[in-house]
């Protein structure tokens, strides 16, 4: 077992499995080996909280940082920003963005518009190039997996699984999961073939994004 002090509950792991970075109880940016040895301060907040974002490549850090608001006392404001790691800022997004996270090739970030309510946005992680993907979503539930030949980007509605592959995204496909009950957070498989999906009603399903078999599971498996 390994304990590490002031460890709080916001991490990551870095792409190869062996480092971790972690948001600690003083404000601070940590990576740390998975054995507990080699700590490393990369970065110092007045965040009230940050969720740090390991990059596919293991090149870069995506940061969510909770700020309070210092001109409305009791407010906060979100910013969101990439590191290397060295702690040293590559981008600050000045654009509203809610719930960015990195697609599986490392190579776009998907983020809801704040600005727009009900956008599904895609961008470079140098902020370039910001394309629409839906323009009504207002969930929070989305990813896409990275093959050797192409990248899908999957995101749940309230009872259907859209898919699109990133080099048509004009080209939706739908899958009805359910005609009753709503689903949420949901995983892809290692080899992004399948999607396990958690409903809201106590059971969860697996389906394969070919052939669109759907499996349920009896017992809520969250």
């Amino acid at each position: 077992e390994v304990f590490i002090e002031d460890f709080d509950h916001t991490f990551d792991w870095n792409p190869d499995g062996d480092r971790l970075v972690f948001y600690s109880r003083d404000r601070s940016l940590f990576t740390i080996n998975k054995d507990g040895s080699g700590s490393k301060q990369i970065y110092e907040s007045s965040s009230y909280d940050i969720y740090p974002q390991w990059s596919p490549d293991g090149e870069m850090i995506l940061l969510t940082e909770i700020l309070k608001d210092e001109s409305n006392i009791g407010d906060y404001i979100t910013k969101h920003s990439i590191i290397d790691l060295e702690g040293n800022e590559i981008i600050t997004f000045t654009n509203e963005l809610h719930s960015p996270i990195w697609s599986g090739s490392g190579n776009h970030i998907f983020f809801l518009s704040k600005s727009s309510y009900g956008e599904l946005m895609m961008m470079n992680p140098d902020g370039s190039n910001i394309i629409v993907v839906d323009t009504d979503y207002w969930r929070r539930f989305f990813s896409s997996c990275k093959t050797s030949n192409d990248e899908v980007l999957a995101y749940i509605g309230l009872k259907k699984l859209t898919l699109v592959h990133l080099d048509d995204l004009n080209n939706k496909r739908s899958i009805i999961l359910s005609e009753n009950d709503s689903f949420g957070e949901f995983k892809w498989s290692p080899n992004c073939e399948w999607i396990l999906a958690n409903s809201s009603d106590a059971y969860s399903v697996i389906i394969n994004i070919e052939t669109e078999e759907i499996y349920s599971f009896i017992d809520d498996i969250r």
